[in-house]
């Protein structure tokens, strides 16, 4: 996985930040820094995954959803609360291969 600026399309507070590492079209991990507002727009290619929203604090899940997707921009809605968060994006039957 390799950083991403690209991911995200959000009209967000300057004080947002948003930081990606991704393998393009098999798995995501985006970190939400200040967030606000309801929702984050990701440019996704077409497929099925399994997203799942993170709290970075406890390492716990707040959120899981699967998304059936048809390519371009896709709406995930951040999960209650404030503060930052995680999201982890990835290909339905994907696993990485180990060497």
């Amino acid at each position: 996985m390799g950083p991403d600026s690209t991911l995200t399309n959000n009209s967000q507070p300057e004080k947002f930040r948003s930081y990606a590492l991704t393998e393009p079209g098999k798995q995501y991990a985006i970190y939400f820094y200040r967030r606000s507002g309801s929702h984050v727009e990701l440019r996704l290619p077409a497929n099925t995954y399994e997203v799942e929203w993170m709290n970075p604090l406890t390492g716990k899940s707040d959120k899981k959803i699967l998304l059936k997707h048809s390519g371009g921009h896709a709406v995930l809605y951040f999960p209650e609360g404030r503060g930052d968060v995680a999201l982890r994006v990835v290909k339905v039957g994907y696993k990485k291969m180990q060497k």
